[in-house]
């Protein structure tokens, strides 16, 4: 038997100092984000924008540029003390990335290069949120007058609402995936519904499919909403299918049509359940997912009695959700920064931080606003949807993310490939295989694109590892020497510390999944490398060690960082570069460069001792 843990309460002043310090850290880092948002954009566009016409130029008018280009850097390097009108700086990011006109906020305007978020918003004051509250009119009359039929009612209200929006071809392509996947499931085999699914899973990244689709539409945003709900549809094929292999589907229940004898007509019924499952309005296009084995068993159920006052109390609650997404694109530009490599590289290192907390709380808060509409609608008519996730400053651990973020497809997961290809039950290599199917698969099921891989290896590496590590620590003597040697208290804060590392891999998976590969790599150089450079330099600095040393290899990353900044700031030559470099007028700027990487990781490693919650997973 695995020892357990013994979690015990901190003092209370303790963890008020952490819940302060948190606080503190994380609003710092927000303004920092904020203030290069409005106050550090302008100089770096105009910059960059000279260095390309320096590359350009000839003669006399070469020297002239190399001098406002020189002036330019002067200028960046206290752009950030707030000496430059946040409204010009505004202005050039406007022109970077069209920058909307905002409302949330008089005055500012607001980030709108997040494609989720811009999509599903423009989506559901289009049509989206109309459907809904006509999806829960119609179920709630159905349930009154004709409760016998109010499955097939909601049934044929979702095909037609999904032939609104995505046209009888799009509907058409969609019952082609169910008929084909209704068949191969007649064969009751595990083996041959994954290779099906698969296929056609694999037919959103054929070009031949997507040019036609594309010509049905007259916007991209139609074809893209075809994709999705393809995508989404695909996972319900699966569970519906290894379902009917697992155990055949029973008819009955006062919401099924009468028996009909006979193959042809089962599988006609099938077909229908399949329909009903695929087909529900609310978790069509974007989920949450349930399982078929859920689903089948609740929407048996009659429709749910809430009261008008819980009701009024949940849809607040998704407005204020609402309203902070909001807020957080009008008040920092986190997603029009990570796009462009140069911002990202001119990031000072609390900015930096906040750049990578905002878009982890953005991720976060957009979900609660998509997932939470979607989940009231759900639950009136009866069924259960998975929990909302959890808020991604108190995670700490690469296995509760998964747990607890998209509840739904992990149970999915764990239930359709993780403990059918053996999971834990059937030694290490089974269990390490199965752990990296299921990734695999979220990242085929996701677009397969590269950042995607390096985020699917990256969260399954920190699975395994903290497996292994709460093995290790678990087991017999090392356990029992730290039971004799640490408090119970202590224990907890050494686990916390642990989980600190944990947390810094986690959110930098987040962000390649997030941003892509640029930006998990300018994160991973300037908080992991050049954090724990600086980091173990102002420690010898403190000792009063190594003096000479030190002062060579600041000097050293000072250079190469300007190098590097300027090298991505401009089309020129580095030899071109390095003589502007060389200006003596420039020993300011150069100043800037001292901690580059070493508030940022303060920012990320000290969350998981702030926020132990109720202990480590074990």
């Amino acid at each position: 038997m695995t020892p357990k843990w013994e979690i015990v309460s901190l003092p209370r002043w303790e963890m008020t100092a952490y819940w302060i310090l948190s606080f503190i850290s994380h609003l710092f880092s927000f303004h920092q984000l904020h203030k290069f948002s409005k106050g550090e954009l302008s100089s770096v566009k105009n910059l960059t924008q000279d260095f390309k016409a320096w590359g350009s130029q000839d003669g006399s008018r070469c020297d002239e540029t190399r001098l406002r280009v020189v002036h330019l850097m002067k200028h960046t390097s206290t752009s950030l003390d707030g000496e430059e009108s946040g409204a010009e700086h505004e202005v050039s990011l406007d022109r970077a990335v069209e920058l909307e006109r905002g409302f949330l906020i008089w005055g500012n305007k607001k980030d709108p290069t997040d494609f989720e978020w811009s999509f599903w918003n423009e989506w559901a004051w289009r049509s989206l949120f109309w459907s809904l509250i006509g999806h829960a009119v119609l179920s709630r009359l159905a349930a009154f007058y004709l409760p016998r039929l109010r499955v097939a009612v909601l049934t044929g209200y979702g095909l037609l609402s999904a032939g609104w929006l995505l046209g009888v071809r799009g509907v058409l392509v969609l019952l082609l995936h169910l008929s084909i996947s209704l068949v191969v499931a007649q064969l009751r085999s595990f083996t041959f519904t994954w290779l099906c699914s698969l296929m056609l899973l694999s037919t959103l990244h054929f070009t031949p499919p997507q040019d036609l689709q594309r010509s049905w539409y007259s916007s991209e945003d139609h074809y893209y909403l075809l994709v999705f709900s393809t995508a989404v549809c695909s996972l319900r094929c699966i569970s519906f299918s290894l379902e009917l292999s697992w155990c055949p589907l029973q008819d009955g229940g006062h919401n099924s049509p009468p028996r009909l004898n006979g193959k042809l007509k089962d599988q006609i019924l099938q077909f229908y359940k399949l329909s009903t499952y695929c087909f529900y309005h609310p978790l069509f296009y974007n989920g949450p997912i349930i399982t078929y084995k859920d689903f089948s068993e609740e929407i048996e159920k009659p429709v749910c009695d809430i009261s008008v006052l819980h009701l009024l109390r949940e849809i607040l609650r998704l407005c204020l959700w609402w309203c902070l997404a909001e807020f957080m694109i009008h008040y920092m530009y986190m997603h029009a920064i990570q796009s462009n490599e140069t911002y990202l590289e001119m990031l000072p290192p609390w900015a930096l931080g906040g750049l990578a907390l905002a878009l982890v709380q953005f991720f976060y808060v957009k979900y609660l606003v998509l997932f939470g509409a979607v989940s009231l609608i759900v639950r009136l008519d009866g069924l259960e949807p998975p929990s909302l996730p959890r808020c991604v400053s108190i995670m700490y651990s690469f296995t509760g993310m998964w747990r607890q973020f998209d509840v739904g497809l992990y149970k999915w997961l764990i239930r359709y490939i993780y403990v059918p290809l053996g999971g834990s039950r059937q030694g290490v290599f089974r269990k390490l295989l199965s752990t990296a199917l299921a990734f695999g698969f979220v990242c085929f099921w996701h677009g397969c694109h590269d950042y995607l891989m390096y985020w699917a290896l990256l969260n399954w590496v920190g699975v395994l590892l903290e497996n292994v590590l709460a093995h290790f620590l678990s087991s017999g003597p090392l356990h029992n020497a730290i039971l004799h040697c640490l408090s119970p208290r202590m224990q907890r804060r050494g686990l916390a510390l642990i989980s600190a590392f944990s947390t810094g891999f986690l959110i930098l998976s987040n962000l390649f999944f997030l941003g892509g590969i640029h930006v998990g790599r300018i994160f991973w150089k300037k908080v992991f490398v050049q954090g724990f450079t600086s980091v173990t330099v102002s420690m010898l600095e403190l000792n009063g060690t190594g003096d000479d040393a030190v002062m060579r290899r600041k000097r050293f990353l000072k250079e190469n960082t300007m190098i590097r900044r300027l090298t991505n700031s401009s089309s020129s030559s580095e030899s071109l570069i390095r003589s502007v470099i060389c200006e003596p007028g420039l020993s300011p700027l150069l100043k800037r460069g001292e901690t580059c990487g070493q508030m940022p990781y303060c920012v990320v490693s000290v969350m998981p001792i702030i926020f132990p919650y109720n202990g480590i997973d074990h």
